[in-house]
């Protein structure tokens, strides 16, 4: 009984799912297609119309509004 109780967590296991009957197809299928992104999409006002970051090559401080 003793050897019962001390072996039976020294091996892995599989969870064990009701539903499941192990055909993972539907997964890799999804997992390696290739989606390609809508590129010619108009870009946000915010990101259009913004200035060039300060740098301290190039530190231009232009007030709001010009």
């Amino acid at each position: 009984m003793l050897a019962l109780v001390l072996f039976t967590g020294c091996h892995p296991t599989q969870p064990f799912y009701f539903s499941s009957d192990g055909d993972l197809s539907h997964y890799v299928d999804k997992a390696t297609e290739i989606e390609y992104p809508d590129i010619h999409t108009e870009p946000l006002p915010d990101a259009a119309q913004s200035h060039a970051p300060l740098t301290v090559a190039h530190p231009d401080f232009k007030k709001s509004g010009t």
